[in-house]
């Protein structure tokens, strides 16, 4: 365990805090950055706070040779020295440390801030909003309005292929009106192909999910070399300062740390390259799952089937939909499905009455006789319904009135919603409203 938290903060310190480390002077020189001491400060202390880790304080020594005469032990405050590599990360750390984090108390919490705390944050939540104030309706003559509009289900799913195929199943137990229950599969093209390119994207998957491994295996094994190049060259800049190391010795422990790091950077690079393989061969393989998934017809809501335009052997093109009419659109799409267990109504109406309508107004519904004559049909407002408000088969409330004014007709949009009854329509029927205005 220490030894994996080991290599992580080697990895940590060589590829996430910038660690250019050119150790060597010439390096230094072109990327460095210069920093004063300060009193009681070694060169430890310093690699610790500008690396994260004292022991790079050898790669401070050996860029300020000339400084420390190859010494560590002759740091004084006031003395320049340059912090090697910091350049090309963006710039001189921060060097003074970082404040610890605040120590936890070791008394135990007072249960009645606690509790305060709990009541507040849960006074803090949101409450349920409170209902809508009743609407003061109109009463007397002229209290209702009359229009005329078409009930289509609020809920309809229009189905269909977004590629070319051939339909190689359509369920044989359903016919238009039957029920569906969300997610069933109601048909699908021919999915060789489809499930071919899946089976393609999940191969590449896999070959790049073992490349990763590979390279992050090379990447422990470049960190385990960094490391003992570090520490050996640790240990000759000790002995080159006691004499008991030639300079050779230290020039190859100095040459070996800096094919070391690259060995580990260029390891990681290649480890970086392999996960971006991954990524490339996930989006692939997503891609190729939703190809499959849209030569598939199922079922998004719990419904009635409406159209079933296609057939086991069809050859389906999107090309085929047509979309001028609402006619030319039930007869060509795939399938349609309708939840009947609600109705929506638009209509228009005279801007004079903008201020009359509001929303949640009551909305009495009735299915028109198409055989009367526009005479029969078209009732005395002022009178208002004929009949009382229970006798009427379905019911709704008027769910939304649009500001936006038609300045050729000079009349708005509103939509009224079901709210009982909904089972007597049908969606395409053709029925009556009785409107109930607002007093202004």
């Amino acid at each position: 365990m220490t030894q994996s938290i080991r290599v992580r903060g080697i990895l940590a310190a060589i590829f996430t805090a910038g660690l250019a480390m050119g150790g060597l002077a010439s390096d230094a020189k072109a990327n460095g950055a210069s920093y004063k001491v300060r009193g009681g400060e070694t060169l430890s202390t310093i690699a610790k706070q500008a690396y994260g880790e004292a022991y790079y304080w050898p790669l401070i020594l050996e860029a300020n040779l000339d400084t420390l005469k190859g010494d560590p032990n002759t740091v004084a405050p006031g003395m320049t020295l340059l912090l090697p590599g910091m350049a090309a990360a963006g710039g001189l750390p921060a060097i003074s440390p970082k404040a610890p984090p605040p120590a936890r108390s070791a008394t135990k919490p007072n249960k009645a801030k606690a509790k305060a705390k709990t009541k507040t944050k849960a006074k803090s939540r949101p409450t349920r909003q409170p209902a809508a104030p009743a609407l003061d309706l109109a009463t007397g003559p002229g209290a209702w309005v009359y229009n005329e509009g078409i009930a289509r289900t609020v809920r309809r799913e229009f189905l269909t292929f977004e590629s070319a195929g051939r339909v190689a199943f359509v369920d044989p137990a359903l016919k238009e009106g039957d029920r569906v229950s969300k997610g069933q599969v109601i048909a699908y093209q021919d999915q060789r192909r489809a499930g071919a390119t899946v089976a393609t994207a999940d191969a590449q998957m896999a070959r790049a999910r073992a490349a990763l491994a590979v390279q992050q295996a090379t990447v422990v094994e470049a960190v385990a070399n960094f490391e003992l190049a570090r520490k050996t060259f640790e240990r000759f800049s000790v002995l080159l300062q006691q004499d008991s190391a030639s300079r050779q010795e230290f020039d190859e422990a100095r040459a070996q740390l800096a094919s070391a790091r690259a060995t580990a950077q260029r390891a990681a690079r290649q480890r970086d390259a392999a996960r971006a393989d991954i990524a490339v061969a996930q989006a692939a393989r997503s891609s190729a799952q939703v190809a499959k998934d849209e030569s598939v017809l199922r079922a998004p809501i719990d419904g009635v089937i409406a159209r079933l335009n296609i057939e086991r052997g069809d050859f389906y093109t999107p090309d085929v939909l047509q979309s001028q009419t609402e006619q030319e659109v039930l007869a060509s799409i795939p399938a349609i499905l309708l939840d009947p267990s609600a109705f929506e109504i638009e209509v228009n109406v005279p801007q004079n009455l903008l201020d009359a309508l509001a929303v949640g107004a009551p909305v009495l519904l009735d299915l028109v006789d198409l055989d009367a004559t526009l005479e029969e049909r078209t009732p005395d407002e002022e009178a208002g319904p004929p009949r009382a408000a229970k006798d009427y088969p379905v019911a709704g409330v008027i769910y939304s009135v649009s500001p936006v004014l038609d300045s050729d007709r000079q009349n708005f949009l509103i939509k009224v919603r079901t709210t009982r009854g909904a089972d007597r329509l049908r969606d395409g029927s053709t029925v009556s409203m009785w409107i109930r205005k607002v007093k202004s």
